[in-house]
């Protein structure tokens, strides 16, 4: 049950990223928090071990797949989300994450620029490394959607 903690701290961050693109610090700090008492709770000392090995892994992540488009806000937030999760856990999100921002960007360049304007956005990103085409999309609802999914197969599996 401890995994629905995360669950209304990312809708509030979902509905302040949607509505004014940015992800509140009172959203995301109080929900590393609790991830941190929760884990000593459930697991005594190693809980403190878990919730540091859970940012640790967020920071690595975040360091190695620098194109995930991941704001300051985003990554605390992933971060307090990461710290309820199990490593394997971690990984299924990732994926999870990765194949739904990838689909959702995907849609958006075709439905903004049409198909050869997509085209020309990924060359441009993928060959010569300029963004002047970039498209930004809210993340949070990304990281809510993959984290429920996450929770559906932990519950049903």
């Amino acid at each position: 049950m401890t995994l629905l903690i995360p669950v209304p701290f990312t809708l509030i961050a979902t509905y302040t990223d949607v509505r004014y693109r940015k992800i509140r610090n009172y959203t995301t700090y109080p929900l590393i928090l609790i991830g941190f008492i929760t884990n000593i709770y459930v697991n005594g000392v190693l809980g403190i071990e878990r919730s540091f090995i859970s940012i640790l892994m967020t920071f690595f992540l975040l360091a190695i797949i620098p194109g995930l488009g991941f704001s300051g806000g985003d990554k605390k937030l992933l971060m307090g989300i990461f710290i309820f999760l199990t490593k394997n856990q971690i990984y299924e999100y990732l994926i999870i994450y990765i194949l739904l921002s990838a689909s959702i960007l995907l849609f958006n360049c075709l439905y903004k620029l049409g198909v050869m304007g997509t085209f020309e956005c990924i060359k441009s990103a993928i060959v010569t490394k300029v963004d002047h085409m970039k498209i930004t999309i809210p993340v949070a609802p990304i990281i809510l959607i993959s984290y429920l999914i996450v929770l559906i197969r932990n519950f049903t599996g």
